[in-house]
């Protein structure tokens, strides 16, 4: 199942991670830093008066 996963995540370049043995309905289970992985925060800059 695992390579399946994988295999169709890169068609069309999602990124998978896998995490073992967290219980999701618990607190640390539910923290916004699990999503920190899959995130990413570009900046674009915009020259004024060239």
């Amino acid at each position: 199942m695992v390579k399946s996963i994988q295999e169709h995540a890169s068609e069309n370049v999602k990124r998978v991670h896998y995490y073992d043995k967290i219980d999701w309905l618990k607190e640390n289970g539910q923290s916004p830093y699990f999503i920190m992985d899959h995130v990413e925060i570009k900046t674009t800059w915009h020259p004024i008066g060239s």
